[in-house]
């Protein structure tokens, strides 16, 4: 702006090339951060989702707990056994205390316990499940155990994989047959 008998310009406001550098800078700034913000907010969703893996996975195994602390002995045999059908690598069966025949299976992606008729979704997207029978000394015993050779099963270990969204959790426990151990309950 020019005064009269002034030839002196006053300035107010930016050049056209400061407003372009203050953007440039402004975006180089700005892609740097979000990386940082979209890191910081990728392991926020993967830890949810592996804590809610985590919480399904303990309430099933524990259902199982509850359900194998259960099966009672067989009545009639010597000597004492549990009252098991059958254990295999991805299922098994046993009878409870009314013999009513019961079973655990991976169907799918869904680890199904079943009562009598009645079948319950205990865990889904499920993506290995397994199931292993043990003897007193702790020794493994074969792949497929049937109800004749039920009798040296002390111990079942239960392991079970569960996938979503690009998370994976293993959680393995092993069991000891209450109804088999000495002073145990029948």
């Amino acid at each position: 702006m020019l005064h009269a008998g002034s030839h002196r310009f006053v300035r107010r406001g930016f050049t056209l090339v400061e407003a372009v550098c203050t953007m440039v800078v402004v975006g180089v700034i700005g892609v740097a951060t979000s990386g940082l913000v979209l890191s910081a907010s990728d392991q926020y969703l993967a830890a949810a989702s592996r804590g809610a893996i985590g919480s399904a996975l303990s309430a099933a195994m524990e259902r199982i707990a509850i359900e194998l602390r259960q099966i009672p002995a067989a009545a009639g045999v010597s000597p004492t056994r549990a009252d098991l059908r059958g254990v295999a690598p991805t299922s098994m069966s046993w009878n409870d205390a009314t013999a009513v025949e019961r079973s655990l299976t991976l169907s799918g992606t869904q680890l199904v316990l079943s009562e009598g008729r009645n079948q319950y979704v205990l865990l889904k997207d499920v993506t290995a499940f397994s199931v292993a029978a043990f003897d007193e000394s702790n020794a493994p015993l074969a792949g497929t155990i049937v109800i004749a050779d039920i009798a040296p099963v002390r111990r079942l270990e239960i392991s079970i994989t569960v996938s979503r969204g690009g998370c994976s959790e293993t959680l393995r426990s092993r069991f000891f047959l209450r109804c088999v151990v000495e002073g145990g309950s029948p």
